[in-house]
């Protein structure tokens, strides 16, 4: 299902009742899952290590163990972890952990790196978790503090309440959530972030609503089949407005991921003094249109426009003439968003379809917060500001990206190491690429936002840390993203 809405336990609790009368049981739903966590552990790790299974009673401890019967068939080591007696697990549980016996594990590992599985809690637990699971939870959060063990969460991060995104006192912090069916509305809550970690969406086909809701997830970027005979016309022109003696590497950034992002022909409209830096340092596809006047992009041929990068304040007033006069659609990002903070009426006025993509510095001064929930401020300021072929991306840990009617879609992709400068400069090139390839600003946003969040996780996995991640390796990785 492209664009999972969101639900609450009880709605999820509903959507399995429905697969069960059906004919769907617990187990072919426990063997998928299980499955797909142990798929997701090797987005990440390309080489078998040691996995730990932390396991209760209930059928989230079933998952985890299906997990580790997969890994232990594809040469990772397993180490069991369970949180009670052998005795009190439930039927079907026993069975998975009875399979796992049976197997032969990998006595030393090909790697030093431990996954750790959580499946002590599900979705239906409330408030503060029992003695037993409590010690589990310390062990496991200890264990990714001191050992630097990377922790997957089966459906929910234990500890968490799946409605409200509240965390108990003892919670799992996990580094992934892979939640399964349908994603709960609590795992996206701001309270959540940081206990979720990468949120990963394991489906099941047994599992169907009909509801929609105004909440979604991203997870995918359904890119369209390129025609044998297209040319690069047909790829679109993409203007970049971008950089300044200061800020050089942002024009630099925006176009090399103008260029990746597929754009035919790119151009960048510069300061003279900055055309000879460009001209030399740039990638080659990219053409450096010297101006004085940076209003002379409305007057070049172009599909989309992308500016603010790296301009400064000091031109201000030529910035708003172009986003008033603009008539392709356009991107407007960080210093094109403050200027338009100064003169808020141009907000409800577009000739085009816009992406606005502030990070919350910018959103502040857009649009203040006012204590409220990164949820309500994006939703709030969508809906009563936004021109309606206007879109949202509000950046940050799980960017939100909003229609002016008020949908919601959250992003999956990403990690830490994108904390860095340029990383919006990447994204306002992909998402004027993509624009200039006829896709629709939501879609373009939503796919670039996804792709340029795996393009980082491709480079921490097989090349870079978070620690060394920059803003060019998401460039580098973009054409792997996409061929996933």
């Amino acid at each position: 299902m492209k664009n999972p809405p969101l639900v609450t336990a009880e709605e999820m609790c509903s959507i399995e009742k429905t697969a069960f009368a059906a004919g769907a049981t617990a187990e072919l739903l426990m063997e998928e899952a299980g499955r797909g966590i142990a798929d997701t552990v090797e987005m990440f790790f390309f080489t078998p290590g040691t996995f730990e299974a932390h396991y209760g009673k209930g059928h989230n401890g079933g998952d985890i163990l299906v997990a580790a019967c997969y890994l232990a068939e594809r040469g990772w080591r397993i180490i069991e972890r369970p949180a009670f007696p052998e005795t009190s697990l439930t039927p079907l549980t026993a069975k998975c952990l009875a399979r796992l016996r049976s197997l032969e594990h990998c006595v030393e590992p090909h790697t030093l790196q431990t996954v750790i599985g959580d499946g002590l809690l599900g979705i239906g637990t409330r408030g503060a978790p029992r003695s037993e699971i409590a010690r589990a939870i310390a062990t496991i959060n200890t264990a990714r503090s001191e050992r630097h063990a990377w922790v997957i969460s089966a459906d929910i991060p234990s500890g968490l309440d799946a409605d409200t995104g509240m965390p108990a006192t003892d919670c799992v912090t996990a580094d992934c959530t892979a939640t399964i069916g349908f994603a709960k509305k609590g795992l996206v809550a701001d309270t959540a972030t940081n206990y979720v970690g990468r949120l990963e969406l394991i489906p099941l086909e047994e599992l169907q609503t009909e509801a929609s809701g105004s909440e979604h997830l991203i997870t995918s970027a359904p890119m369209p089949v390129l025609p044998y005979d297209r040319h690069k016309g047909d790829a679109g022109r993409v203007s970049l407005v971008v950089g300044s003696m200061r800020y050089a590497g942002a024009a630099r950034l925006a176009a090399a991921a103008a260029v990746r992002g597929g754009a035919g022909l790119v151009t960048l409209f510069v300061p003279p003094e900055l055309a000879p830096i460009l001209a030399a340092s740039c990638l080659p596809e990219a053409m450096i249109f010297p101006t004085n006047d940076i209003r002379e992009v409305l007057y070049h041929p172009a599909d989309a426009i992308a500016i603010g990068p790296g301009l400064g304040r000091d031109r201000d007033l030529h910035i708003t003439h172009i986003i008033a006069e603009a008539a392709v659609p356009l991107v407007i990002d960080a210093d094109a968003l403050n200027a338009l903070a100064e003169t808020p009426v141009l907000l409800h006025r577009a000739n085009a379809p816009r992406i606005l993509t502030p990070h919350p510095g910018e959103m502040e001064r857009l649009y203040p917060r006012n204590a409220r929930t990164r949820r309500d401020w994006a939703r709030d300021f969508a809906t009563t500001r936004l021109a309606p072929t206007d879109t949202l991306v509000l950046k940050g840990s799980r960017t939100i990206v909003v229609s002016s009617d008020g949908t919601l879609f959250y992003n999956t992709t990403g990690n830490p190491g994108m904390a860095t400068g340029g990383m919006g400069d990447v994204l306002t090139g992909v998402m004027a690429a993509f624009l200039a390839q006829k896709i629709s600003p939501l879609e373009a946003a939503k796919n670039a936002v996804y792709l340029c969040g795996r393009a980082a996780e491709i480079a921490t996995t097989y090349a870079q840390s978070c620690q060394s991640l920059c803003a060019s390796d998401i460039v580098s990785h973009l054409g792997l993203a996409m061929r996933e």
